[in-house]
Parts: structure tokens; C-alpha cells; sequence
């Protein structure tokens, strides 16, 4: 189906606009240059409220200058879109590569701690071995004494005993 507009043939369903600020649909810019384009259209409806056939001749518009103008609008859109991106990536990765340097860090802290505290905790020990020295000096100390006093008081006793019979004891008067 075809219809006949000012001497060009035209195909219903395409769009002419489309063809000018596109060269195929590998075209980013200028897909986005026809976003723009429709978008602009689409507020110029709006609040110019024209007829259905200055809609229509609206792709008129397009002079290169206009081609030009959405392209490198579209190119300028496109360029901040993959600044962002890339932006965001980078700190993506920035906080990424920050997170696993600090984990490395405080692995590696933690390990020198450990190293530390190791032979720290041996001598600690050996200290708590030296206080259960000490104590045990001074329970052996005690015991000894201890000892000591039963044995000099069972001495006395035996000596008391064996010289028990031969003392005489002597009556009041």
C-alpha cells in the first residue's frame, strides 16, 4: 500500500524521519537522534495542538541543520551515558578492590597479633608455672613445719615415756 505525497512515493509504516537521523539500527546516535526527534514532536503536538496532516508533514521539519543539531545532541547524550557508567564501574571497583585490601590488611594484622601474642601467652604460662612454684614453695613450707612440730612433740613424748619410770616422785609434805 502506497500513497503518493507531493511527487515521492510513500510506504505506510515507515518512517522518514527514521531514515534521515539513522543510517541502519546499528546507529545508536542516531536511534537516540530519533527519540529526540519524536519526543520534540510529541511536545510540539501537545501544545500546538495541529491537524493530523501537520503532524504528518512534520518530518518536513528536518532540514540537515536540524539532522546535524539532533545527532550531536544524541552523540552528547550517549558520551554522559558511558561516562556515568564507566563512573560508577570505577567506583564499583574502587569499593571492591578497598573492601579486599582492607580484609587483606586486617588478615595480615591479625596474623602479626597472633605472632605476637604466641610467645606472650608462653610466658605467660611459664609466669603462671612460676606463681604454682611459689605457692607450692610455701605449701611445702607449711607442711614441713607442720611435720616438724608433730615429730619434735612425739620426740618429747617417747622421751617423757621412756624416762617416766625411773623418776621419782617426790610427796609433799
Amino acid at each position: 500500500m502506497a500513497e503518493v505525497e507531493t511527487g515521492e512515493v510513500r510506504i505506510v509504516g515507515a518512517s522518514r524521519s527514521l531514515r534521515r537521523l539513522a543510517e541502519d539500527r546499528n546507529d545508536l546516535v542516531g536511534m537516540i537522534a530519533y527519540s529526540l526527534f519524536k519526543f520534540e514532536q510529541s511536545e510540539w503536538a501537545e501544545s500546538a495542538k495541529p491537524k493530523r496532516d501537520e503532524v504528518d508533514r512534520h518530518h518536513v521539519t528536518l532540514q540537515e541543520a536540524r539532522i546535524e543539531s539532533l545527532r550531536s545532541n544524541a552523540a552528547l547524550k550517549l558520551s554522559e551515558w558511558v561516562e556515568d557508567l564507566e563512573a560508577a564501574w570505577r567506583a564499583d571497583m574502587y569499593d571492591q578492590i578497598r573492601a579486599e585490601v582492607i580484609a587483606e590488611i586486617v588478615k595480615e594484622i591479625n596474623l602479626g597479633v597472633r605472632r605476637e601474642i604466641e610467645p606472650l601467652g608462653a610466658r605467660i604460662d611459664a609466669l603462671g608455672l612460676d606463681v604454682s612454684r611459689s605457692n607450692d614453695f610455701w605449701r611445702a613450707v607449711w607442711t614441713n613445719m607442720v611435720a616438724w612440730l608433730l615429730s619434735l612433740m612425739v620426740s618429747a613424748l617417747i622421751i617423757v615415756l621412756y624416762l617416766l619410770p625411773g623418776l621419782k616422785i617426790v610427796p609433799a609434805n
